[in-house]
């Protein structure tokens, strides 16, 4: 037996009202050809039967464990965080609770990060499915395009490039260098992580000459602590997003180092003022935050200008003002713009089917 056999794998997996679809989660991970692996599974608050079902396979396999979050606050960061400090794995791999993995995805990723010595973990593409693996080809995410960019250009345009599941950590630098997730975060969780997963990251590899070895569920289901929203509901979580975005540029700002990348950054932020702009009574709130807290290096003050004219353009009651935004900037500036810039939901554009 080969000395990547006998390593320690740990899976963290974050629950929240998944009675229904964990079981095939689980059955995927009992499937594994490598057998020395932990499953921390870590309940949300559920208010249906979750916890007794995770239960029931803790009770068939010591290899399971369940662990009840209590601290907050709540949401699947925290969750994985806690994941992370009960962790005794030497590698470190996280899963939502309707994800699915083929039997060798462990076996796979041992192989290919003993490989890759120096490097701090490894990624792979993820594939969709609705029922089972192979009724739908479409993969969720490429981790090479055409258009010449780095993997840190294309999530700060929020083209996220692989998903939290498709990583293969070394327990020692989720410990000691992204030090988890951030917790309180309601969206884009995935984005803001792996962003600083780049950041502090020597090396890493795509394994992108590999089969999909993981799939996420593509049947709308609903994310863990994701109530039925509400416009509240949805208002905060565009400002958790705005306070996101802010933070986390000021997080890599020292890996920016040209216009195109505080562009990124600035799209998505006037982006979210104009999703916030949809929801009726927080037509105000825009004005207050419409600042953002951030030095640039790059941009231009007219930059910014532009983005100022056009969110009040998106604002303004004027029929005038909306017949000017929707027939001159949205269907001729604007995609001339994103075309050579940002890309308003790339990840969209990059999906494509296999087989």
């Amino acid at each position: 037996m080969n000395e990547q056999q006998h390593k320690l794998v740990t899976i963290v997996i974050p629950a929240f009202n998944r009675a229904d679809l964990i079981p095939d989660t689980l059955d995927s991970i009992l499937a594994q050809e490598h057998s020395n692996w932990e499953c921390i599974l870590v309940d949300d608050g559920s208010t249906d039967d979750t916890p007794q079902v995770i239960q029931s396979y803790v009770d068939k396999d010591a290899r399971f464990q369940l662990h009840i979050r209590a601290r907050g606050p709540k949401g699947a960061p925290t969750c994985r965080n806690i994941g992370i400090e009960k962790a005794s794995g030497e590698f470190i791999m996280f899963l939502d609770s309707d994800d699915l993995l083929i039997p060798t995805t462990l076996s796979g990723r041992l192989a290919k990060i003993y490989k890759e010595p120096k490097a701090d973990f490894v990624v792979y593409p993820m594939g969709q499915f609705k029922n089972k693996i192979g009724d739908d080809k479409v993969v969720w995410n490429l981790l090479h395009t055409n258009e010449g960019l780095s993997d840190f250009d294309r999530f700060l345009r929020k083209d996220v490039v692989w998903s939290v599941s498709g990583g293969f950590f070394r327990a020692s630098f989720i410990k000691e260098h992204t030090k988890g997730f951030t917790e309180g975060v309601f969206a884009w969780q995935d984005w803001e992580f792996n962003l600083r997963s780049i950041f502090h990251a020597e090396h890493y590899v795509k394994a992108t000459n590999e089969d999909l070895d993981n799939y996420l569920r593509n049947q709308g289901q609903v994310s863990i602590s994701k109530p039925n929203d509400n416009p509240q509901r949805t208002a905060e979580k565009i400002l958790n997003r705005i306070d996101i975005i802010q933070k986390i540029f000021k997080h890599v700002q020292p890996s920016i180092k040209n216009k195109r990348q505080e562009l990124y950054i600035l799209t998505q932020f006037y982006w979210s003022l104009f999703d916030l702009n949809n929801i009726e009574g927080y037509e105000s709130t825009i004005h207050k935050i419409k600042d953002l807290q951030i030095e640039f290096k790059f941009l231009k003050k007219r930059d910014i200008q532009f983005w100022d004219f056009y969110l009040s353009l998106e604002c303004s009651k004027k029929r005038l003002a909306h017949i000017f935004k929707y027939r001159i900037l949205d269907l001729l500036i604007i995609p001339i713009f994103y075309k050579h810039n940002v890309g308003r939901r790339p990840r969209y554009l990059f999906k494509e089917k296999v087989g």
